[in-house]
């Protein structure tokens, strides 16, 4: 992870042969294939990527990792607070009265691969291996950049989220879990609460959103734990805050999706 110059987006590099789980982010994320490959659950069906090719997530989209190859895969990916995206359309008065949908998981785009690695150089600093100094003439060209990048991201790669056919009854359980994730009700209540068995609701609750309710509420405590970090919280702290029962249950479950430390996680991108 890399210390990032612009507040609500996060730099990211990875090299690892790791076999990441269903999950999802509070963010968009884009990232930059650079060597390897990996095949990939989406919210458009199972994808593979290689070398040059870009990939993209919307928040909530439940997706995975797995290498192709003994070797790995490595590549380098930016996300982006929700906000960001929502701010620039509504400047450029861009069509997008609902929810804004990243529409290629995977894209073979030479335009926007150059863009992609220009910002994230200016973001991070980084020319030729070592960081440069911070001031603001270079918060201001990494602020110019981005603003290109995510323009051309809303242009060419981005529509307006079609409405997904949840069942009342799915909405309802989900709403429960992310209002109240520190309260987290047993399957029973949860099943009584919208009226059905405790089997139906794990069955539609997997089949409408790819996780169970539990996983689902897991997902919205790490949420919430990241937030935390990034407000300098220490991740002891963070940890019972965001309900995990201690900080090393937290620690295993933040490694396992987000690929490093909450200590390290906080450390860095806390930095302005």
């Amino acid at each position: 992870m890399h210390p990032s110059l612009l507040a609500g987006t996060q730099a990211m590099v990875v090299d690892s042969n790791r076999h990441y789980p269903r999950h999802s982010h509070d963010q968009y994320g884009v990232g930059l294939i650079h060597r390897g490959a990996q095949r990939s659950a989406s919210g458009f069906g199972r994808v593979e990527a290689g070398p040059g090719e870009l990939i993209m997530v919307n928040p909530g989209e439940v997706h995975d990792g797995v290498p192709l190859g003994e070797e790995g895969r490595q590549w380098s990916m930016l996300y982006f607070e929700p906000s960001l995206l929502h701010e620039l359309a509504s400047e450029l008065e861009l069509p997008f009265s609902a929810e804004i949908s990243l529409v290629r998981p995977v894209a073979q785009d030479q335009q926007l691969r150059q863009h992609f690695v220009r910002l994230f150089r200016r973001v991070t600093c980084v020319r030729q291996g070592q960081q440069t100094q911070v001031d603001e003439a270079a918060r201001l060209a990494a602020e110019e950049c981005a603003v290109t990048t995510l323009v051309y991201l809303l242009s060419h790669h981005s529509q307006a989220r079609p409405v997904q056919p949840v069942s009342a009854t799915v909405e309802r359980a989900r709403q429960r879990l992310a209002d109240e994730p520190l309260q987290a009700p047993s399957l029973q209540e949860l099943a009584a609460m919208v009226g059905v068995s405790r089997f139906n609701l794990i069955r539609s609750f997997n089949k409408a959103l790819g996780l169970s309710p539990h996983a689902y509420l897991l997902q919205q405590r790490l949420h919430l734990a990241r937030r935390l970090l990034l407000q300098g919280h220490k991740p002891v702290d963070a940890a019972l805050q965001a309900g995990f029962a201690d900080q090393s249950h937290m620690t295993r479950l933040f490694r396992r999706q987000y690929g490093i430390t909450p200590g390290l996680y906080g450390q860095i991108g806390s930095q302005p």
